[in-house]
């Protein structure tokens, strides 16, 4: 099945205004935006797998990027479109960005993250699934817009 993934280019700016990147992949690579040990790193045409859950993904285009019109911040974003498996709708996800890092944590240490996060209904068109193989990039977002 096709679908749509969001990935993030690997930097971001701290308070001071400085550059980062998480120091496990190459700056410029593009991963998903769980921010801890658990960052996937997604590379055209190779299979991706998450360590533990699943892959957070979009049935379709328009409803990736209408997330995306809603990230107010200067990070740059990509669409992957690629093939997935196993996939299967989601219902709930995390209501706030800062919760991910906990909510994948939880799930590490198998503690229910509901215990730890706030949750609300997920993003029409959101699905779940094993894994993904990008197969292009399809779209390019900076603070709210496409570029």
């Amino acid at each position: 099945m096709k679908a749509y993934k969001v990935v993030v280019k690997n930097e971001f700016r701290d308070s001071s205004d400085r550059f980062f990147w998480d120091k496990k992949f190459d700056k410029d690579s593009l991963v998903s935006i769980r921010g801890s040990d658990l960052t996937i790193e997604y590379k055209l045409n190779e299979k991706a797998f998450p360590e533990i859950g699943k892959l957070f993904v979009f049935k379709n285009l328009e409803r990736a990027k209408i997330c995306l019109s809603n990230i107010q911040n200067e990070q740059t974003f990509f669409v992957f479109e690629g093939e997935v498996e196993n996939c299967r709708r989601i219902f709930r996800v995390c209501s706030y960005m800062r919760d991910y890092f906990t909510f994948w944590e939880a799930k590490k240490n198998h503690k229910n993250p509901r215990n730890y996060v706030i949750t609300g209904p997920a993003p029409q068109g959101s699905y779940v699934c094993d894994s993904f193989t990008p197969t292009k990039i399809v779209s390019m977002w900076k603070g709210g817009k496409e570029i």
